[in-house]
């Protein structure tokens, strides 16, 4: 397949104390095959305009008392993951940062090609407390069949590890330690897409279903 490339806006190791200081944030990963990576700066602006990276990062907020704006790291290392050897297939690992779990996962599909048939492209998250893992499958294209891609956002709401069993209990944070939550689908749902009983990939979902035992597994 073609290259595909996912900017993950993290944290880097010399702010590990900035972290410790038990305040949740909001990491943004762009999961995209064709343009280059954005800055940091579009990557957050695009969380702010999207309904369920915004509603998550509020209620996360709420509960912790915190300003939403100050869940945005100003510090952040660029992590640039490429796929090689023209595989159909790419898998990705983000985990977060020293002292935090991972609370909320959502996801934004800007476009996915082939967005409709039986080969029509699959794009998967599963999530839980400790990763958020991105699996995509985009078939292998040619002169004749053009550029395929799946273009999108992944949205991780971080909290701090001494917090993170309350806000489970307080129905604040979606993932738990034991078990991968994910959401899958192919194609998409403006072009009719969906294939071999996977739901076609609507324009924003959650992570919130309990992922099943006989495929989904921790890389």
């Amino acid at each position: 397949m073609n290259s595909i490339f996912v900017l993950t806006l993290a944290f880097v190791l010399s702010v590990v104390t900035t972290l410790a200081s038990a305040e949740p944030r909001v990491m943004v990963s762009k999961f995209n095959p064709v343009s280059q990576p954005e800055n940091p700066a579009d990557a957050y602006s695009d969380c702010r305009g999207n309904a369920l990276c915004k509603a998550a990062t509020n209620a996360v907020a709420a509960y912790f008392g915190v300003d939403p704006a100050t869940m945005e790291s100003a510090d952040h290392a660029v992590a640039l993951f490429k796929a090689g050897g023209g595989s159909e297939e790419t898998k990705t690992l983000i985990t977060p940062p020293s002292g935090y779990r991972v609370c909320r996962v959502s996801m934004k599909m800007v476009s996915i090609n082939p967005a409709s048939g039986d080969r029509s492209a699959h794009f998967s998250l599963s999530a839980a407390a400790d990763r958020v893992q991105i699996y995509a499958w985009v078939p292998k294209g040619n002169w004749t069949r053009g550029r395929r891609w799946i273009d999108a956002y992944v949205y991780t709401t971080l909290v701090p590890n001494a917090d993170y069993g309350q806000a489970r209990k307080a129905g604040v944070c979606e993932m738990n330690s034991m078990q991968l939550k994910h959401f899958t689908c192919r194609g998409s749902a403006s072009h009719h897409g969906g294939a071999h009983g996977w739901p076609a990939c609507p324009g924003n979902a959650e992570v919130t279903e309990v992922c099943p035992s006989k495929w989904c597994r921790r890389w």
